[in-house]
């Protein structure tokens, strides 16, 4: 019914390859180091694994995720001199307070992740252009001062 907010699910846990994941959809949050909080589709060695129930659920999770990553909303939260380390705990209350306000959003989720797969899709366009660019200048350097 409209108004009505829908139960949103999901778990957080630490990553370990032996462990069964609960819930059908899930992706990475690393935990260690100073990239604590950035999400991936494959484990690494230090991460938090994030399960939902609906493919929905972890795309609004994994783009969350993203945007606090890459804003520096982890870092307030990351403990430890040497390694620093992110506490599930803190992870949790960060993402929690993400959803809450993406819910109040009247966006659906369908377009706002249209908006960032196109942004995306512009990075990895410009990245490759880059990277043309770069051996161009190497062949232009090559052939005129060593050939």
């Amino acid at each position: 019914p409209a108004g009505q907010q829908r139960i949103f699910m999901y778990t957080v846990k630490c990553f370990k390859p032996e462990n069964k994941l609960a819930l059908g959809y899930s992706f990475y949050v690393l935990n260690r180091g100073e990239n604590s909080g950035r999400p991936s589709y494959s484990p690494n060695p230090n991460c938090f694994v994030v399960s939902t129930q609906t493919e929905e659920d972890r795309l609004i999770l994994f783009y969350a995720c993203q945007a606090l990553h890459l804003n520096g909303r982890f870092r307030q939260h990351l403990i430890g001199s040497v390694i620093v380390l992110l506490r599930i705990g803190d992870f949790k209350d960060v993402l929690n307070k993400a959803y809450d306000s993406f819910s109040k959003k009247s966006e659906p989720i369908s377009k706002a992740v249209e908006r960032i797969d196109a942004a995306y899709s512009l990075i990895q366009l410009t990245e490759k252009k880059s990277k043309a660019i770069v051996k161009l200048h190497r062949c232009y350097l090559y052939e005129s001062f060593i050939k």
